[in-house]
This record gives C-alpha cells, sequence and structure tokens, in this order.
C-alpha cells in the first residue's frame, strides 16, 4: 500500500493489522499508531513531522535513525 501520495495525512492508525512492514507513509504524518502488529523493522526516514509514534507489541530487531524527526511521544 502506497500511501505517500496522501499528502495532507497528519493521523494514522494501524494498529493490529498484523504488518509485517509499513507501507509508504507520508511526510505530513505527525502521528503514527503501529502497534501490535509483526513488524521487525522501521522505515521512518523523511518524516520530519512525526512527532508521536507508537510501536509497542511488534518484533523490532533494532531502532532506525531519529536525526530530523522530532518526536515528543
Amino acid at each position: 500500500i502506497d500511501l505517500s501520495t496522501l499528502s495532507t495525512l497528519a493521523y494514522l492508525d494501524i494498529s493490529g493489522k498484523g504488518l509485517t512492514s509499513l507501507p509508504s507513509l507520508p511526510t505530513s504524518l505527525i502521528t503514527l499508531e503501529a502497534g501490535s502488529n509483526s513488524l521487525t523493522s522501521l522505515e521512518i526516514s523523511g518524516l520530519t513531522a512525526l512527532t508521536t509514534l507508537h510501536v509497542n507489541q511488534n518484533e523490532l530487531t533494532d531502532l532506525p535513525d531519529l536525526t530530523g524527526i522530532p518526536l515528543t511521544t
């Protein structure tokens, strides 16, 4: 799924969808709820508006470089 063309999308809740990877996300995204999936990694580079990221209950093996991403929660 390519959501990157939704240029005004600010909030996305894809929790509990059984995902193993994230879809392509728009840079406008401020909040991403992606808990309770089967994610092993996160590709969130370029999401410079992202302030809230919830990825609990996944199978993450490492965290991405968060440089330039202004996370607050």
